[in-house]
């Protein structure tokens, strides 16, 4: 008795070195992830667009265009430079485990034209991965254009750790068939109670929303006046997801259709999607961030 008493004080003992260290290590793959990201931003002026991206884009990565597809031969087939592009991190998050986390600012692209140099204004969000030991790698990226911001971005910041899974991992496929089946779910149950509280129901309060056309819109209020006013509905299809190992920070993408309702305001329209979720103490998972672009028309088929 007196043996067990003794082992279970050193185990709460330990408890909070360990939840220390935990942290510590949490904060330094922040930190590195965020070196990364600004190290790609530099590479890019340093070297050119096609030769940064072709560096830090990992195996099989994917970029919107709008769709998604494979990034890197999309950098490979690139010709010439297109024009200097900018950007920096002004939130980032990493899971638990180190492998997997995501960061996200405002972009800028510069073009010389005849009329002189135009600059486009917009918001990336980069998913990282790595694996043990080795450095970070881009595994999605996706964009949104906007108009040019009125002041200084914000100064960058972590996401909180606050009420955030720390069980056990049931392994990486079924984690990651779990989290797709979490999309499928919130398409489905969109269209049967509408997409307000489908949205509210399986996002943070303090969701990213980005949308192209409009600047970015930070939490579940904001997002519902910005994108929820519709008497259409939504039907998303995810292609792919990924878990970390630690199965407490994820994403999907995928594509979706847009339905009008009969109001006539809005026409239907496609969408390629990226989305990041993180779970909750209950191992629920949740919208944290939420990025989209309208993809153009499909063709008619063409008449025989």
């Amino acid at each position: 008795m007196r043996n067990a008493a003794t082992a279970a004080a050193v185990l709460l003992l330990l408890l909070p070195l360990g939840c220390t260290q935990q942290e510590a290590d949490m904060d330094s793959n922040l930190d590195s992830l965020v070196e990364a990201e600004r190290a790609f931003a530099q590479a890019s002026a340093d070297l050119g667009l096609r030769d940064a991206f072709l560096e830090y884009l990992g195996e099989g990565a994917i970029d919107f265009r709008p769709e998604p597809g494979d990034a890197r031969e999309y950098y490979e087939a690139m010709h010439g430079n297109p024009g200097r592009l900018t950007w920096g991190p002004v939130f980032a998050d990493v899971s638990r485990a180190g492998d997997l986390g995501y960061t996200t600012g405002p972009w800028a692209m510069t073009r010389s034209t005849a009329d002189g140099d135009v600059t486009y204004h917009g918001h990336y969000t980069s998913v990282w991965k790595r694996e043990a030991g080795g450095p970070w790698k881009v595994a999605l990226d996706i964009g949104i254009g906007h108009g040019e911001p009125e002041g200084p971005a914000p100064e960058l910041a972590y996401a909180e750790r606050g009420d955030t899974w720390a069980g056990p991992s049931n392994g990486d496929e079924p984690e990651r068939r779990a989290l797709f089946m979490r999309d499928s779910e919130y398409s489905a149950l969109s269209e049967l109670n509408g997409f307000a509280e489908t949205f509210r129901s399986h996002s943070q309060p303090d969701i990213r929303v980005y949308r192209g056309g409009m600047f970015p819109v930070l939490g579940q209020d904001a997002a519902l006046e910005a994108i929820g006013k519709t008497g259409g509905t939504y039907a998303w299809a995810p292609m792919a997801a990924g878990v970390s190992s630690s199965a407490d920070l994820g994403y999907t993408y995928g594509l979706s259709v847009f339905t009008p309702g009969d109001s006539g305001d809005e026409s239907a329209r496609r969408e390629s999607y990226l989305r990041i979720w993180k779970r909750n103490a209950d191992g629920e998972w949740r919208l944290v961030l939420d990025a989209a672009n309208v993809l153009p028309p499909e063709e008619p088929p063409a008449e025989s």
